[in-house]
């Protein structure tokens, strides 16, 4: 339960910065690993945040690429 719980709270603290605007449309995330040393939580906590991002349609996984804020992003901001 607590890398749900971590994971979580790495869910909001992104979704937030997407809502506020520090993460704009189109705006690149670190990678896994520099995310999980910035949160202080494993790999695996931040992939299942960004399964639950990807899921309410915030960001993107493009294999070899990255993780992407989706350019609809912005109509997702307040719900």
């Amino acid at each position: 339960m607590k890398s749900h719980t971590k994971a979580a709270i790495v869910f909001s603290d992104i979704k937030e910065k997407i809502t506020k605007g520090v993460l704009r449309d189109e705006d690149k995330l670190p990678p896994v690993r520099e995310l999980a040393k910035e949160f202080d939580v494993s790999n695996f906590t931040i992939v299942e945040a960004f399964k639950r991002l990807e899921h309410e349609k915030l960001i993107t996984r493009i294999q070899k690429s990255g993780v992407f804020i989706l350019k609809n992003a912005v109509n997702h901001r307040g719900h």
